[in-house]
């Protein structure tokens, strides 16, 4: 009987061992929209359309360096790679629409015009970075207070579509009582985790003549210098805001730069994905389905706590895996020259 009951077991669970149904294979972008017209379904319908030509080159942006944005293809037919669009915090008046607009677009046509165009592009998208702004004034830092500008500019800045998202603190007791000014790497890295970061650093910014003077501090104990120059008419806010937006782009353009596909050829990797029952594996197959570099997958076999998979990917092998990562899997060697893929221990 035991064995009887094993064997329905395995079928039951073969059932389940088999791979996700491949998801659209799409590019999402997301934009603020802010249209006016003689009427409301006027200036919507302006929103939607221009607001699709600005999602396409946005994604075009947020896929390449900076370096590379000048040179950018302009296809006249990019509207046959649209697959579909939602709205979000739609507001309106009698002639104003505003919204954020969502774009999911045909993620092969882009490559291949990216490929064409002989520019290199990324695709993994990065845990989110958390950005702890102090501002440096005489006498004294701020962080948590009431006219810490910095830190008002960074919670008020809009989140829009990147590979790099960054977050900043939300100040609440949780947050002061565990980290101040001058706060060591230990009490950084408890604010990381609680935002599930992949990392987080200090940004300090003080004012000079010229805009700002911006230093990151990193746990790792790198720094980075970044200047802000304003004009003598700009509000202080608005240079702040002018200041978390450099940061931002610092953080993605470093993420892309490191994650670039030089070519898209593939390769092919032979796993053993290694589980503690029904659940784990669900949780394997599904996020392998939501990692780009990952363009197919087969299971080759199955036992009761692990799969042989044949995952067929862009990149290499560091870009693979950083793109597991992010799906909180975890590719190691398995010291007889194979692969082993399991669920993260932060899950």
């Amino acid at each position: 009987m035991p064995s009887l009951l094993r064997f329905f077991g395995l079928l039951v669970l073969g059932l389940f061992l088999t791979a996700p149904a491949p998801a659209a294979d799409f590019l999402a972008v997301s934009i603020a929209v802010d249209a006016t017209g003689q009427s409301t379904s006027q200036a919507r319908e302006k929103a939607l359309s221009d607001g699709q030509q600005q999602a396409f080159r946005r994604l075009l942006e947020s896929l390449t360096i900076s370096s590379d944005h000048a040179r950018l293809p302009h296809p006249a037919n990019w509207q046959d790679w649209v697959v579909d669009f939602s709205v979000d915090q739609e507001k309106t008046s009698a002639v104003r629409y505003l919204a954020l607009l969502t774009v999911r677009f045909k993620a092969q046509p882009v490559r291949n015009l990216l490929k064409q165009a002989g520019i290199a592009f990324a695709e993994t998208a990065s845990k989110p970075s958390l950005v702890i702004p102090i501002l440096v004034q005489p006498g004294r830092p701020l962080l948590w207070d009431e006219d810490n500008l910095w830190l008002k500019a960074w919670q008020e800045r809009p989140k829009l579509s990147t590979l790099a998202p960054v977050l900043a603190p939300m100040g609440d007791n949780w947050d002061r009582q565990t980290f101040d000014v001058g706060s060591d790497k230990d009490r950084l890295e408890a604010m990381g985790r609680r935002y599930g970061a992949v990392q987080a650093l200090v940004a300090e910014a003080k004012p000079s003549q010229n805009g700002l003077d911006i230093r990151l501090l990193y746990g790792s104990g790198a720094t980075a210098q970044i200047a802000v120059q304003a004009q003598a008419k700009d509000q202080p806010q608005a240079v702040f805001r002018k200041g978390a937006d450099l940061v931002a782009l610092h953080l993605e353009e470093a993420w892309k730069k490191n994650n670039l596909l030089v070519s898209e050829s593939s390769g092919m990797l032979l796993v053993t994905a290694s589980f503690n029952g029904l659940n784990d594996w669900l949780r394997i197959r599904d996020r392998l389905a939501k990692v780009n570099l990952v363009r197919r997958q087969e299971i080759l076999e199955v036992a009761r706590n692990q799969a042989t998979l044949a995952l067929h990917h862009a990149g290499d092998m560091a870009q693979l895996r950083t793109a597991l990562a992010q799906a909180d899997l975890v590719l190691t060697q398995d010291g007889q020259g194979g692969a082993v893929l399991s669920l993260s221990s932060q899950r």
